[in-house]
Parts: C-alpha cells; sequence; structure tokens
C-alpha cells in the first residue's frame, strides 16, 4: 500500500512540536513495500553466520537466501526452523538495510509478530561505522511473552562500553495477532518509541543523559551518525532466562515467523 508525505500523521500521533505545523515538510526518502516475489537486493543484503557476532547465546544460525526469508502477496516473511546447519539446531534470517543510512527521521515498521518459547524477533538500527557503537531497538520481544514489548538505545565507543536506556512496557496487546505499526521518532534532542498512535518511550540524547560509569564515549556525541535497518528472527540467547531450549520443545512454536508489510523512513529538513 502506497503513501504520501501527509500519511505520516496516520502513521504516528502529533507530539513532535515540528510536525503538526509543517506537514509538507516531512518527506518519505526510503521505503520497501516488499511486493514481488524476490527481495531486493538493492535495498538489503542478506546477514548469514552462526558466530556470537550475531547475538549472545543464540541457537540458530542465520541463513542468506529463501530457506528463511521468503515475499509473498507484499508481505516479507523471516521464520525460524527446527533445521540443523553447522553447529546448530534452527535456522532463520537477518536482513539489513543496504547504503549509508540515514540521520534522523521518522522510521516505522509495520509487522506481526512470532510466538512461541525462545523466540526473539528485533527491529532496529545500527550505525555501519567502527569508531562509535550505536543502536536504537524500535522493538524487541520475548515469543512467549509477546504483548511485552521492549526499546531500548546504546551508545559509546565499543560494543563492551556503553551507556544504555530503555523500558519494557506490558501492553496487553497480543502481536502476533495482527499487525501492527512499530516506530522511532529520531531528532537531534531526543528518541521517542510508538506503536500505532501510541507513545511509549522518550530518551533525551544530552550527553549528559548518557553519562555512566560502563561507557567510554565516542569522539561524537550520542545518535549523530547515520544508522541502518536490521530485521531478525533470533532463536534464544542470553535474553531469556533459561539458555538450552531443544528442537522438541520448538514443535510447540505456535507462529514462528516475524511478517513485514512495509517499512518507511521519513525525514524533516527546514530547508523544504
Amino acid at each position: 500500500m502506497w503513501v504520501t508525505n501527509l500519511s505520516v500523521f496516520t502513521i504516528l500521533a502529533i507530539t513532535h512540536p515540528d510536525i503538526k505545523d509543517n506537514q509538507d515538510k516531512w518527506r518519505l526518502v526510503f521505503h520497501d513495500e516488499f511486493s514481488g516475489t524476490a527481495l531486493n537486493t538493492k535495498k538489503w543484503e542478506y546477514q548469514k553466520g552462526c558466530s556470537e557476532e550475531f547475538g549472545a547465546g543464540n541457537l540458530q544460525c542465520y541463513v542468506a537466501g529463501t530457506n528463511n526469508i521468503k515475499l509473498k502477496d507484499g508481505i516479507a516473511t523471516i521464520e525460524a526452523k527446527i533445521q540443523h546447519y553447522e553447529d546448530k539446531e534452527f535456522t532463520s534470517g537477518r536482513l539489513r538495510q543496504l547504503g549509508d543510512g540515514f540521520l534522523h527521521g521518522l522510521f516505522v515498521v509495520r509487522a506481526r509478530l512470532p510466538k512461541g518459547n525462545h523466540l526473539w524477533p528485533a527491529l532496529w538500527l545500527l550505525t555501519r561505522k567502527d569508531n562509535c557503537y550505536q543502536e536504537i531497538v524500535i522493538m524487541e520481544a520475548k515469543g512467549d511473552y509477546i504483548s511485552r514489548m521492549i526499546f531500548t538505545a546504546h551508545y559509546g565507543l565499543d560494543f563492551r562500553h556503553l551507556a544504555h536506556h530503555g523500558t519494557a512496557n506490558n501492553t496487553g496487546i497480543d502481536f502476533s495477532q495482527k499487525f501492527h505499526n512499530f516506530g522511532i521518532l529520531w531528532t537531534k534532542e531526543k528518541l521517542v518509541w510508538y506503536i500505532d498512535d501510541i507513545k511509549y518511550y522518550e530518551v533525551d540524547l544530552n550527553p549528559e543523559t548518557w553519562d555512566s560509569p560502563t561507557m567510554e564515549p565516542c569522539e561524537q556525541g550520542p545518535f549523530t551518525q547515520k544508522m541502518n535497518f536490521i530485521l531478525n528472527l533470533a532463536v534464544g540467547g542470553t535474553f531469556f532466562n533459561k539458555t538450552s531450549f531443544s528442537p522438541e520443545e520448538a514443535k510447540q512454536w505456535k507462529q514462528p515467523k516475524i511478517e513485514i508489510d512495509w517499512l518507511r523512513i521519513f525525514q524533516y529538513d527546514e530547508k523544504w
């Protein structure tokens, strides 16, 4: 389904002070409607691997191609499978947006989430730069508690020296039942998390807010670099209290897939 610039107001609540009186200054700068039957490899790359690099304690291997990621009827599906691959008993998929990324804007994904023990869906943003780690998790959740949304942001010199802000919200909504709009509004001053038209969490980007004993700062301030989308579905990991999980247990999965209807990025600029 296509949108115009003004559809930003049907996606998220009008809370940012620049939005309400400057509707014509918001512009759609990136989108994917996932039409056709093949992934647009000018927009996305498959990330593949089985190592800790892709998640501490994860039980899956990420596999490239259509084994775990398929497009049909305008929906991109990332599915976790009981499937032996290298040293793991599960496979799944992970996509990363190509290009330099985007700095600031409104990032929205319309998706339906999986349901089942040890399933770990995530929609997030990550910088490609090696000299600073910046990560914004638009949403992540545990498949056995899919109404509990986790919103986080991480910043620091590298992955071992980070400051963190985040929250978990028990929404009471079963996000595996139908599609919802998951969004982040990222400005110079703050990060604001939304689901559908509801604001759930906000973090100030003042450097003092990110001062932490565990964090070594980058030369740049918090969240001042371009970032790219990552869409993935993991199995298990240190995210869960119980780290072991067997293929036999996985046979009880109710819905081992995340379905993505569309993805869009809007940006605002005083020049427009």
